[in-house]
C-alpha cells in the first residue's frame, strides 16, 4: 500500500477524543468522510467496525490499524489519529494503543 497516495492531510487527527475502540473507529472513518474519501460513510464504518468485531486490530507498542473492505471507495484510502492517553484496543501486549 502506498501510504502517499492512500493519506491526506485532512485525514489526519493529534487529539482523537473517543473513549472507545468503536468512537475512535468512528472518528477515524469521519475523517475519510470529511477529506471526500468515502462514497457511503455507513458502509465503510460497517465494514471496519465488522473486521474488528472478527479480530482485534490492536497489534502492540500501542498501534492499532483497524481495516475493512468496502465498495465505498475508489481506491485504497486511510487514516491516522493520535490518542494521548492510550485506549484498550484488545492489543497482543495487552498495552493501550495510542
Amino acid at each position: 500500500m502506498n501510504f502517499k497516495k492512500a493519506l491526506s492531510r485532512q485525514a489526519v487527527t493529534l487529539d482523537l477524543q473517543g473513549t472507545t475502540k468503536a468512537a475512535v473507529i468512528e472518528e477515524l472513518v469521519d475523517l475519510l468522510d470529511q477529506a471526500g474519501k468515502l462514497r457511503d460513510r455507513k458502509a465503510a464504518l460497517k465494514a471496519v467496525l465488522d473486521r474488528e468485531k472478527k479480530m482485534s486490530t490492536g497489534m502492540q507498542s500501542g498501534i492499532a490499524i483497524p481495516h475493512g473492505k468496502t465498495d465505498s471507495v475508489d481506491a485504497r484510502v486511510a487514516a491516522v489519529g493520535l490518542k494521548k492517553d492510550g485506549l484498550d484496543f484488545d492489543s497482543m501486549d495487552e498495552e493501550p494503543s495510542t
